[in-house]
Protein backbone atom coordinates (compact mmCIF):
# COMPACT_ATOMS: atom_id res chain seq x y z
CA UNK A 1 0.00 0.00 0.00
CA UNK A 2 1.48 3.32 -1.04
CA UNK A 3 1.06 6.19 1.42
CA UNK A 4 1.00 9.81 0.43
CA UNK A 5 4.10 11.63 1.79
CA UNK A 6 2.13 13.60 4.41
CA UNK A 7 0.74 10.43 5.95
CA UNK A 8 4.08 8.64 5.95
CA UNK A 9 5.61 11.71 7.59
CA UNK A 10 3.01 12.12 10.34
CA UNK A 11 2.54 8.51 11.36
CA UNK A 12 5.86 7.88 13.02
CA UNK A 13 6.50 4.79 15.12
CA UNK A 14 4.21 4.59 18.13
CA UNK A 15 6.99 3.09 20.23
CA UNK A 16 8.33 5.87 22.41
CA UNK A 17 10.66 4.68 25.21
CA UNK A 18 7.89 5.08 27.80
CA UNK A 19 5.30 3.17 25.75
CA UNK A 20 7.77 0.39 24.93
CA UNK A 21 8.57 0.02 28.64
CA UNK A 22 4.89 -0.13 29.54
CA UNK A 23 4.19 -2.74 26.86
CA UNK A 24 6.61 -5.12 28.56
CA UNK A 25 5.37 -4.13 32.01
CA UNK A 26 2.01 -5.54 31.03
CA UNK A 27 3.51 -9.05 30.93
CA UNK A 28 3.59 -9.20 34.76
CA UNK A 29 0.65 -10.60 36.73
CA UNK A 30 0.71 -7.85 39.39
CA UNK A 31 -1.85 -5.02 38.97
CA UNK A 32 -0.73 -1.54 37.90
CA UNK A 33 -1.98 1.89 38.93
CA UNK A 34 -2.42 4.17 35.89
CA UNK A 35 -2.95 7.82 36.78
CA UNK A 36 -3.66 10.74 34.43
CA UNK A 37 -3.78 14.26 35.89
CA UNK A 38 -4.75 17.60 34.37
CA UNK A 39 -2.05 19.83 35.88
CA UNK A 40 -3.15 23.21 34.54
CA UNK A 41 -4.60 24.36 37.88
CA UNK A 42 -1.61 23.19 39.93
CA UNK A 43 -0.85 20.40 42.37
CA UNK A 44 -3.72 20.88 44.85
CA UNK A 45 -6.55 19.87 42.46
CA UNK A 46 -4.40 16.94 41.32
CA UNK A 47 -3.98 15.69 44.89
CA UNK A 48 -7.68 16.21 45.63
CA UNK A 49 -8.69 14.05 42.65
CA UNK A 50 -6.04 11.43 43.45
CA UNK A 51 -7.10 11.11 47.11
CA UNK A 52 -10.82 10.95 46.35
CA UNK A 53 -10.55 8.43 43.53
CA UNK A 54 -7.98 6.32 45.41
CA UNK A 55 -10.34 6.14 48.40
CA UNK A 56 -13.11 4.65 46.26
CA UNK A 57 -10.80 2.05 44.69
CA UNK A 58 -9.14 1.17 48.01
CA UNK A 59 -12.49 0.39 49.64
CA UNK A 60 -12.98 -2.55 47.26
CA UNK A 61 -9.52 -4.06 47.87
CA UNK A 62 -8.30 -6.45 50.57
CA UNK A 63 -5.06 -7.96 51.81
CA UNK A 64 -1.96 -7.74 49.64
CA UNK A 65 -3.84 -5.95 46.86
CA UNK A 66 -4.72 -3.11 49.23
CA UNK A 67 -1.14 -2.88 50.50
CA UNK A 68 0.27 -2.78 46.98
CA UNK A 69 -2.30 -0.19 45.94
CA UNK A 70 -1.57 2.06 48.94
CA UNK A 71 2.15 1.83 48.20
CA UNK A 72 1.61 2.79 44.55
CA UNK A 73 -0.56 5.80 45.47
CA UNK A 74 2.07 7.00 47.94
CA UNK A 75 4.73 6.76 45.21
CA UNK A 76 2.58 9.01 43.00
CA UNK A 77 2.06 11.55 45.80
CA UNK A 78 5.78 11.76 46.55
CA UNK A 79 6.65 12.42 42.92
CA UNK A 80 4.07 15.05 42.02
CA UNK A 81 6.04 18.00 43.37
CA UNK A 82 9.11 17.03 41.35
CA UNK A 83 7.43 16.40 37.99
CA UNK A 84 4.87 19.19 37.70
CA UNK A 85 6.59 22.02 35.81
CA UNK A 86 5.29 25.29 34.43
CA UNK A 87 5.15 24.05 30.84
CA UNK A 88 3.45 20.72 31.68
CA UNK A 89 -0.24 20.62 30.92
CA UNK A 90 -0.55 17.23 32.56
CA UNK A 91 1.17 14.01 33.55
CA UNK A 92 0.64 10.28 33.15
CA UNK A 93 2.01 8.04 35.91
CA UNK A 94 2.20 4.25 35.84
CA UNK A 95 3.34 2.52 38.99
CA UNK A 96 3.31 -0.83 40.71
CA UNK A 97 3.68 -0.82 44.51
CA UNK A 98 4.53 -4.50 45.07
CA UNK A 99 7.79 -4.81 47.03
CA UNK A 100 9.03 -7.59 44.77
CA UNK A 101 8.02 -5.92 41.51
CA UNK A 102 8.05 -2.14 41.89
CA UNK A 103 7.90 0.16 38.91
CA UNK A 104 7.48 3.86 38.10
CA UNK A 105 7.04 5.53 34.69
CA UNK A 106 6.20 9.24 34.51
CA UNK A 107 5.38 11.07 31.28
CA UNK A 108 4.83 14.83 31.14
CA UNK A 109 2.35 15.92 28.51
CA UNK A 110 2.00 19.14 26.53
CA UNK A 111 -1.75 18.49 26.31
CA UNK A 112 -3.98 18.19 29.38
CA UNK A 113 -5.48 14.70 29.80
CA UNK A 114 -8.78 13.93 31.50
CA UNK A 115 -8.26 13.02 35.16
CA UNK A 116 -8.45 9.28 35.64
CA UNK A 117 -7.14 6.62 38.03
CA UNK A 118 -7.26 2.96 37.02
CA UNK A 119 -6.11 -0.13 38.95
CA UNK A 120 -5.90 -3.04 36.55
CA UNK A 121 -3.86 -6.00 35.37
CA UNK A 122 -2.18 -3.97 32.62
CA UNK A 123 -1.32 -0.27 32.25
CA UNK A 124 -4.08 1.91 30.78
CA UNK A 125 -2.00 3.21 27.87
CA UNK A 126 -4.74 4.14 25.39
CA UNK A 127 -5.14 7.76 26.63
CA UNK A 128 -1.36 8.25 26.50
CA UNK A 129 -1.22 6.90 22.96
CA UNK A 130 -4.04 9.25 21.96
CA UNK A 131 -2.22 12.27 23.44
CA UNK A 132 1.02 11.22 21.78
CA UNK A 133 -0.64 10.82 18.39
CA UNK A 134 -2.66 14.03 18.54
CA UNK A 135 0.59 15.89 19.26
CA UNK A 136 3.03 14.34 16.79
CA UNK A 137 6.60 15.53 17.15
CA UNK A 138 7.18 18.54 14.91
CA UNK A 139 9.56 21.45 14.38
CA UNK A 140 8.41 25.05 14.37
CA UNK A 141 10.57 27.60 12.54
CA UNK A 142 9.43 30.85 14.08
CA UNK A 143 10.26 34.45 13.10
CA UNK A 144 9.34 36.73 15.99
CA UNK A 145 10.30 40.22 17.16
CA UNK A 146 13.65 40.39 15.43
CA UNK A 147 14.59 36.79 16.20
CA UNK A 148 14.37 33.45 14.46
CA UNK A 149 14.01 30.21 16.39
CA UNK A 150 13.71 26.52 15.59
CA UNK A 151 11.58 24.92 18.30
CA UNK A 152 10.44 21.41 19.05
CA UNK A 153 6.71 20.90 19.40
CA UNK A 154 5.86 17.54 20.88
CA UNK A 155 4.62 15.50 23.80
CA UNK A 156 7.19 16.17 26.50
CA UNK A 157 9.50 18.81 24.96
CA UNK A 158 6.98 21.57 24.20
CA UNK A 159 9.38 24.53 24.24
CA UNK A 160 12.88 23.19 23.72
CA UNK A 161 14.86 25.45 21.40
CA UNK A 162 17.09 23.84 18.80
CA UNK A 163 18.41 27.10 17.35
CA UNK A 164 18.11 30.82 18.15
CA UNK A 165 19.32 33.78 16.06
CA UNK A 166 18.54 37.38 15.18
CA UNK A 167 17.26 38.87 11.96
CA UNK A 168 16.66 42.39 10.73
CA UNK A 169 14.50 43.76 7.96
CA UNK A 170 16.47 44.66 4.86
CA UNK A 171 15.17 47.74 3.04
CA UNK A 172 11.66 47.18 4.37
CA UNK A 173 11.40 43.93 2.45
CA UNK A 174 12.09 40.35 3.46
CA UNK A 175 13.93 39.73 6.74
CA UNK A 176 17.68 39.25 6.55
CA UNK A 177 19.37 37.34 9.33
CA UNK A 178 22.11 38.49 11.70
CA UNK A 179 24.50 41.26 10.61
CA UNK A 180 27.25 38.75 9.89
CA UNK A 181 25.17 37.53 6.95
CA UNK A 182 24.83 40.95 5.36
CA UNK A 183 22.34 40.82 2.49
CA UNK A 184 22.98 37.20 1.48
CA UNK A 185 19.52 36.27 2.80
CA UNK A 186 20.48 32.70 3.66
CA UNK A 187 19.81 30.70 6.75
CA UNK A 188 22.77 30.17 9.12
CA UNK A 189 24.76 27.01 8.48
CA UNK A 190 23.89 25.55 11.89
CA UNK A 191 20.17 26.07 11.33
CA UNK A 192 20.32 24.52 7.85
CA UNK A 193 22.07 21.47 9.27
CA UNK A 194 19.45 21.10 12.01
CA UNK A 195 16.61 21.38 9.49
CA UNK A 196 18.19 18.95 7.05
CA UNK A 197 18.94 16.37 9.75
CA UNK A 198 15.43 16.28 11.23
CA UNK A 199 12.77 13.98 9.85
CA UNK A 200 9.97 15.61 11.86
CA UNK A 201 7.15 17.56 10.18
CA UNK A 202 7.95 21.26 9.83
CA UNK A 203 5.74 24.32 10.35
CA UNK A 204 6.75 27.89 9.50
CA UNK A 205 5.38 30.81 11.51
CA UNK A 206 5.69 34.59 11.29
CA UNK A 207 4.25 37.54 9.41
CA UNK A 208 3.60 37.16 5.69
CA UNK A 209 7.01 38.52 4.61
CA UNK A 210 8.90 36.39 7.10
CA UNK A 211 7.08 33.19 6.09
CA UNK A 212 7.72 33.91 2.40
CA UNK A 213 11.42 34.46 3.04
CA UNK A 214 11.75 31.36 5.23
CA UNK A 215 10.10 29.28 2.52
CA UNK A 216 12.64 30.52 -0.03
CA UNK A 217 15.57 29.81 2.31
CA UNK A 218 14.63 26.28 3.32
CA UNK A 219 17.08 23.56 2.25
CA UNK A 220 15.59 20.93 -0.05
CA UNK A 221 15.52 18.28 2.68
CA UNK A 222 13.50 20.57 4.96
CA UNK A 223 11.07 21.50 2.17
CA UNK A 224 10.10 17.84 1.94
CA UNK A 225 9.11 17.94 5.62
CA UNK A 226 7.02 21.11 5.35
CA UNK A 227 3.35 20.53 6.27
CA UNK A 228 2.05 24.06 6.82
CA UNK A 229 2.57 27.78 7.43
CA UNK A 230 1.11 29.94 10.20
CA UNK A 231 0.64 33.69 9.75
CA UNK A 232 1.23 35.64 12.97
CA UNK A 233 0.99 39.29 13.91
CA UNK A 234 4.06 41.09 15.19
CA UNK A 235 2.88 41.01 18.81
CA UNK A 236 2.18 37.27 19.02
CA UNK A 237 3.90 35.72 22.03
CA UNK A 238 6.01 32.59 21.61
CA UNK A 239 3.78 30.59 23.94
CA UNK A 240 0.78 31.51 21.79
CA UNK A 241 2.63 30.56 18.61
CA UNK A 242 3.48 27.17 20.10
CA UNK A 243 -0.12 26.55 21.07
CA UNK A 244 -1.30 27.47 17.56
CA UNK A 245 1.31 25.08 16.15
CA UNK A 246 0.10 22.23 18.38
CA UNK A 247 -3.50 22.78 17.30
CA UNK A 248 -2.45 22.92 13.65
CA UNK A 249 -0.51 19.67 13.96
CA UNK A 250 -3.46 18.01 15.71
CA UNK A 251 -5.80 19.04 12.88
CA UNK A 252 -3.34 17.86 10.21
CA UNK A 253 -2.92 14.54 12.00
CA UNK A 254 -6.65 13.93 12.44
CA UNK A 255 -7.33 14.63 8.79
CA UNK A 256 -4.54 12.31 7.68
CA UNK A 257 -5.67 9.58 10.11
CA UNK A 258 -9.20 9.60 8.68
CA UNK A 259 -7.85 9.45 5.16
CA UNK A 260 -5.51 6.58 6.06
CA UNK A 261 -8.30 4.62 7.80
CA UNK A 262 -10.49 5.06 4.73
CA UNK A 263 -7.71 3.62 2.56
CA UNK A 264 -7.29 0.59 4.84
CA UNK A 265 -11.00 -0.23 4.59
CA UNK A 266 -11.20 0.40 0.84
CA UNK A 267 -8.25 -1.93 0.18
CA UNK A 268 -9.44 -4.83 2.34
CA UNK A 269 -9.77 -7.10 -0.70
CA UNK A 270 -6.44 -6.11 -2.28
CA UNK A 271 -4.34 -8.45 -0.15
CA UNK A 272 -2.24 -5.76 1.55
CA UNK A 273 -4.66 -4.90 4.40
CA UNK A 274 -6.70 -7.00 6.79
CA UNK A 275 -9.59 -6.28 9.16
CA UNK A 276 -10.89 -7.77 12.41
CA UNK A 277 -9.41 -8.61 15.80
CA UNK A 278 -8.20 -12.15 15.13
CA UNK A 279 -6.72 -11.39 11.72
CA UNK A 280 -4.87 -8.29 12.98
CA UNK A 281 -3.57 -10.08 16.08
CA UNK A 282 -2.32 -12.91 13.89
CA UNK A 283 -0.58 -10.42 11.60
CA UNK A 284 1.08 -8.74 14.59
CA UNK A 285 2.25 -11.99 16.15
CA UNK A 286 3.75 -13.15 12.86
CA UNK A 287 5.53 -9.83 12.30
CA UNK A 288 3.44 -9.06 9.20
CA UNK A 289 1.66 -5.94 10.48
CA UNK A 290 3.15 -2.57 9.62
CA UNK A 291 0.43 -0.12 10.74
CA UNK A 292 -2.64 -0.81 12.89
CA UNK A 293 -5.77 1.37 12.91
CA UNK A 294 -8.04 1.12 15.97
CA UNK A 295 -11.44 2.74 16.47
CA UNK A 296 -13.41 3.74 19.60
CA UNK A 297 -10.33 3.78 21.82
CA UNK A 298 -12.09 5.67 24.63
CA UNK A 299 -15.71 4.63 24.08
CA UNK A 300 -16.68 1.79 26.40
CA UNK A 301 -19.27 -0.50 24.88
CA UNK A 302 -18.28 0.42 21.32
CA UNK A 303 -15.91 -1.41 19.03
CA UNK A 304 -13.71 -4.12 20.54
CA UNK A 305 -13.83 -4.98 24.26
CA UNK A 306 -11.34 -2.93 26.30
CA UNK A 307 -9.11 -5.98 26.90
CA UNK A 308 -8.90 -6.64 23.17
CA UNK A 309 -8.02 -3.02 22.40
CA UNK A 310 -5.21 -3.08 24.95
CA UNK A 311 -3.98 -6.48 23.73
CA UNK A 312 -3.74 -5.18 20.17
CA UNK A 313 -1.85 -2.05 21.28
CA UNK A 314 0.60 -3.93 23.49
CA UNK A 315 1.39 -6.45 20.76
CA UNK A 316 1.87 -3.64 18.22
CA UNK A 317 4.26 -1.83 20.58
CA UNK A 318 6.28 -4.98 21.16
CA UNK A 319 6.55 -5.53 17.40
CA UNK A 320 7.33 -1.83 16.74
CA UNK A 321 4.28 -1.56 14.51
CA UNK A 322 2.61 1.82 14.16
CA UNK A 323 -0.77 2.34 15.83
CA UNK A 324 -3.30 4.92 14.65
CA UNK A 325 -6.29 5.64 16.89
CA UNK A 326 -9.09 6.95 14.71
CA UNK A 327 -12.78 6.79 15.60
CA UNK A 328 -14.53 5.70 12.45
CA UNK A 329 -18.02 4.30 12.05
CA UNK A 330 -16.92 2.36 8.97
CA UNK A 331 -14.01 0.80 10.87
CA UNK A 332 -16.30 -0.08 13.79
CA UNK A 333 -18.63 -1.89 11.41
CA UNK A 334 -15.63 -3.65 9.84
CA UNK A 335 -14.52 -5.12 13.17
CA UNK A 336 -13.08 -2.17 15.07
CA UNK A 337 -9.49 -2.74 13.98
CA UNK A 338 -7.51 -3.18 10.79
CA UNK A 339 -3.92 -3.15 9.63
CA UNK A 340 -1.63 -2.62 6.68
CA UNK A 341 0.70 -5.54 6.00
CA UNK A 342 4.42 -5.17 5.50
CA UNK A 343 5.83 -5.62 2.02
CA UNK A 344 6.28 -9.29 1.26
CA UNK A 345 3.45 -10.38 3.56
CA UNK A 346 0.50 -9.42 1.35
CA UNK A 347 -1.86 -12.35 1.02
CA UNK A 348 -0.05 -14.40 3.70
CA UNK A 349 -2.43 -13.36 6.49
CA UNK A 350 -6.05 -14.40 6.43
CA UNK A 351 -8.74 -11.73 6.40
CA UNK A 352 -11.39 -11.45 9.08
CA UNK A 353 -13.62 -14.48 8.96
CA UNK A 354 -17.24 -14.04 7.99
CA UNK A 355 -18.21 -16.86 10.35
CA UNK A 356 -20.66 -16.03 13.12
CA UNK A 357 -18.16 -16.61 15.94
CA UNK A 358 -15.50 -14.31 14.53
CA UNK A 359 -18.02 -11.68 13.56
CA UNK A 360 -19.38 -11.48 17.12
CA UNK A 361 -15.86 -11.23 18.53
CA UNK A 362 -14.73 -8.64 16.00
CA UNK A 363 -17.73 -6.34 16.25
CA UNK A 364 -18.34 -6.62 20.00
Amino acid sequence: MRLIPEEDLLFSSATTPALAQLAHLGLSDRPVVSCYLDARAGIKPCLAFLNEKAGHIRAALKGIDRLDFDSAIEIIRRNLDEVLHDHSQGIAVFTRGALSDRHLTIVQTATAPDNRLVYSRVPEILPLMAIHQCQPAANLLLAEKGRIALLQVGLDTPQESIFEGEFRRSGGKSPALADSLGDTQELPHGLCNALSASRAPLLLAGDIDAVAALTDWLPDEATEQLVGCIRLTGDTERRTALEIARKRMAAIYQSAAKSFTHQVIERQHSGDTTLGFRAVLEALQSGAAQTVVLSDWDRFGHGLPWESKVEICFEALRQNARVILCDSLRLRKAGGVGCVLRHGHAGSVRHASTGKGDRLRDVA
